[in-house]
């Protein structure tokens, strides 16, 4: 059985032919099993190994075995040269806290390592991590990273450093992308994420902060990134929560296109070139990336993953984006901050502010199909990443949301409120399929009251109101939907 192997793109392709008797094939790296591939229909078949660290060159075959795991044919065995790795750049940024390492790796890995010639000082899963001294650029030569992706309970090496790239110096000048964070009670995490976006492979971004009125040493660390860096910043206002923030700055941005990040997250450092260039070659208004998920320090939620398509930009209509927007595993569409939205759509709409009761939720939701019904063409693009750090909020509000947990009815009245919110504010030429969104999601929350309660009152008067404001469109959502009629019937509307 004769291996074959190439490589594309750094990723290392092996290539057999099927043997007609075996059940299933054991992949050997180093005298190893590193993996089994079972029998399909092609003739040849092919697997991603990476190198191992520790040889100049890697010994591969590959063993056609019965369902008894009984070997009836090996490959020759091929060796891969250490050289043929991915070799990334890294980049180097004096932050507030110290020395920042940005790691230019093709996608977000399962554990980078920093050695200092050959002591491992720092190991981390998101694409940067923060040195909390300065390091002199004499000393960066001795300093190199490596990449790892998890097999089991073992990790192997994808990827090495080669060499460190200097930041361009970020004068004020026509920025392509203007970054908004709103800032609320955030200086564990806040330097971090302002980190990642300086370390950007795109140089023409200006970034806005916006304190909401932070207590704690929010305010001087936003200060003191607007002194040391041109392109930073800062709004300063009383406490008005996210959406009065996000507001604040739309006005005072300068962007071609605008983006958010939350104050904990982060962004890969290719993101926002990526997002750019899919806007221009698709022409398109509005990019969107795919979103990783931290949820606690030892976990990774898989990707909000994008369809399984071939192409790197994946171009939607409005139609089908409101269409799956709240369909599971589709949050990229929701949420805003994993988007660059060209500035002259997003400055005509604004950010929900009147909640009743003052319960501040659901704001991504009833603003994104709000902005949506300005937009024709919308593009996906699969390597654009952004970080959603979920184990930050778990021990510190970093948003300033008011809300308990234990008020259920004035949260769902919030609920009510945002989902009702796009009716009142879209685009005209789009109503229809805005609204359908909007009285699906509000419809559909009925089953989620299972007894009679001043509440289901209160949100069937609310959907009452709105359907009976627009007859029309209570016939084109029925005959739209079925499921929605019967939940329509049984609210007597």
């Amino acid at each position: 059985m004769q291996l074959n192997y190439r490589i594309n793109d750094w990723i290392l392709h092996l290539l057999w032919d099927k043997h007609s008797d075996a059940h299933h094939y054991r992949i050997m790296a180093m005298s190893q099993t590193f993996a089994y591939y079972t029998i399909d229909t092609t003739i040849a078949l092919s697997y991603n190994i990476p190198i191992d660290k520790h040889n100049s060159y890697i010994k591969v075959k590959v063993i056609g075995e019965s369902a008894n795991n009984n070997k009836l044919i090996e490959s020759n065995e091929v060796d891969i040269s250490y050289s043929e790795i991915e070799k990334f750049k890294i980049t180097v940024l004096n932050g507030f806290r110290g020395t920042t390492l940005a790691f230019r790796s093709k996608w977000v890995y399962d554990l980078y390592k920093v050695y200092d010639k050959d002591q491992l000082i720092a190991e981390t899963e998101d694409p940067i991590v923060e040195l909390l001294y300065k390091v002199t650029e004499s000393k960066l030569n001795k300093f190199r990273v490596e990449w790892y992706t998890k097999k089991d309970d073992w990790y192997l090496l994808w990827g090495v450093s080669d060499g460190f790239v200097k930041l361009p110096d970020r004068k004020k000048s026509d920025y392509k992308i203007s970054v908004v964070i709103p800032v609320y009670n955030a200086e564990i995490f806040l330097p971090r994420t302002i980190d990642s976006i300086l370390s950007s492979s795109m140089t023409d971004i200006e970034i806005v902060l916006v304190d909401d009125g932070s207590r704690d040493n929010s305010l001087d660390i936003c200060q003191w990134y607007a002194k040391n860096f041109p392109c930073i910043s800062v709004i300063h206002q009383t406490n008005q929560w996210v959406s009065v923030a996000r507001n604040t700055w739309i006005k005072a941005v300068s962007g071609e296109y605008i983006a958010f990040v939350d104050s904990d997250d982060i962004i890969h450092p290719f993101m926002y070139e990526n997002l750019y260039n899919a806007c221009k070659i698709t022409k398109t208004d509005i990019a969107i990336s795919t979103v990783i998920i931290r949820n606690d320090i030892k976990n990774t939620e898989p990707c909000l993953s994008m369809p399984e398509k071939n192409e790197n930009y994946i171009v939607y209509t409005y139609d089908e984006v409101i269409h799956n927007m709240h369909s599971k595993n589709n949050m990229y569409f929701v949420a805003v901050w994993n988007k660059i939205i060209k500035a002259e759509i997003i400055k005509q709409v604004s950010f929900p502010v009147k909640y009743p009761n003052s319960i501040v939720l659901y704001e991504d939701s009833a603003y994104t199909p709000t902005l949506y019904s300005y937009i024709d063409k919308f593009t996906l693009c699969k390597d654009a990443i952004y970080i959603w750090d979920k184990r930050q909020r778990k021990t510190i509000g970093t948003l300033s949301t008011r809300h308990k947990s234990e008020d259920t009815d004035n949260v769902w009245k919030a609920f009510i409120y945002a989902y009702s919110y796009p009716i009142y504010n879209r685009n005209w030429k789009n109503w229809e399929l805005c609204d359908y969104a909007s009285f699906k999601r509000l419809i559909e929350s009925y089953d989620k009251f299972k007894d009679p309660s001043p509440l289901l009152d209160y949100r069937n008067n609310q959907l009452k109101e709105l359907i009976n404001k627009q007859k029309l469109f209570k016939n084109n959502l029925i005959m739209w939907d079925s499921h929605l009629k019967d939940i329509v019937d049984k609210l007597k509307i």
